[in-house]
């Protein structure tokens, strides 16, 4: 349907914007019945009534995960802003190489989500070595994979920047971006994979605290003075999702190592 709005001739009863937000609308309505169609077809209880203290847990240790979410998307809304004072055709290039980007990192958070699902069944069985040596296998992979894609991103440039661009100041830019961004998929890779670990473990509390922390002090303040303040631009503004990414990393893995989400009742 946004297809259509944007590339098409059609006439319709709404403008492009409007028409593409109804468009991403309907996608996630459609998500939705087809999670509760097949919920049905596969026969999940689902019970009559919740019961009390199974949603408290849920909201425990649901809470914080919806904050961490809530702060990461205020934040990347005024790293954005930053971005916008910077000038059209720079925020453009963010929005190419940000959308190409996305691919870098997909296969990290498959491994990560697909290894909380056995880390939550390891942890219903205490079987704690058995999620050690899940954890550092899918970190293993998780960074192999993302390094490797987003290299192949990188060498590959010409022909995905050529998919929304032919500026040559525009494709200069996204390289020096797509360089660095091989580092930041690196360290990605790793808070991938802790973030759900920690949280499968009941560890919510301090996934919140370090992504806030590492959101806040280098997504935000960091892109604020490497971006405006000492006149880096967007070179300065992924320097600083680069040591967002990397405080994250070293915050999961010393509480990883720590042990202490052995302990924490689900």
């Amino acid at each position: 349907f946004s297809f259509v709005v944007l590339f098409t001739p059609i006439p319709l009863p709404v403008d492009k914007v409007t028409g593409v937000a109804f468009a991403n609308s309907f996608a996630h309505l459609s998500g939705m019945i087809l999670a509760i169609i097949l919920f049905k077809i596969k026969k999940c209880p689902l019970g009559k009534r919740p019961h009390f203290f199974a949603l408290k847990d849920i909201i425990r240790l649901g809470a914080p995960a919806g904050a961490n979410c809530f702060s990461s998307t205020l934040a990347q809304t005024i790293t954005a802003a930053f971005i916008a004072f910077l000038g059209v055709a720079i925020y453009n290039t963010k929005v190419y190489v940000a959308n190409i980007v996305t691919f870098s990192y997909m296969a990290s958070l498959a491994i990560g989500h697909a290894g909380s699902v056995f880390t939550g069944r390891y942890n219903g069985k205490r079987n704690f070595d058995a999620i050690n040596s899940l954890y550092k296998r899918n970190v293993y992979m998780a960074v192999l994979s993302n390094v490797a894609i987003s290299t192949a991103v990188f060498l590959l440039h010409k022909p995905l920047i050529g998919v929304f661009t032919r500026d040559a100041e525009t494709i200069r830019l996204a390289v020096q971006i797509m360089l660095i961004d091989i580092a930041v998929e690196a360290f990605r890779a790793i808070n991938n994979v802790s973030d759900v670990a920690l949280n499968a473990n009941g560890d919510v509390k301090i996934t919140l605290a370090s992504s806030a922390l590492a959101c806040w002090l280098c997504s935000v303040l960091l892109s604020y003075v490497l971006g405006r303040k000492l006149g880096l631009g967007l070179s300065g503004i992924w320097l600083a999702f680069l040591a967002d990414e990397a405080l994250k990393a070293v915050l999961y893995i010393f509480r990883w190592k720590s042990q202490k989400w052995r302990y924490i009742k689900i």
